[in-house]
């Protein structure tokens, strides 16, 4: 038993193992510091507003991703600015690593 760990495909198996384990925490506490700005700005059918802030350029995906979270309403820069974003989905793009900030935002009443 004791050979069978020593083998290079299962220590390579397992030091992958942890270390996406250890990504996957870091993204969900980086995640959730993220999010706690805009958590004060749900309302209560469970939707926000906010200006999420890349820290790269936005480029096709980005924007795909975001017009599935909820209703972009302009992009300046490095910034999104969404409406009627689902609580989840909010939560769910803070955790990207390329996700600099969600900051409150009120769209404007037409």
């Amino acid at each position: 038993m004791q050979r069978f760990f020593r083998h290079p495909t299962i220590l390579t198996t397992i030091t992958m193992v942890i270390l996406y384990a250890a990504f996957q925490l870091w993204s969900y506490r980086t995640g959730a510091a993220k999010f706690e700005p805009v958590a004060a700005t749900i309302r209560p059918d469970g939707r926000l507003s906010a200006e999420i802030v890349l820290k790269v350029a936005p480029e096709r995906f980005h924007i795909e991703m975001m017009q599935n979270a909820g209703r972009v309403v302009e992009i300046r820069g490095h910034s999104f600015y969404v409406a009627d974003i689902p609580t989840e989905s909010a939560r769910s793009i803070a955790r990207n690593y390329w996700v600099e900030a969600l900051r409150p935002w009120t769209p404007a009443k037409s």
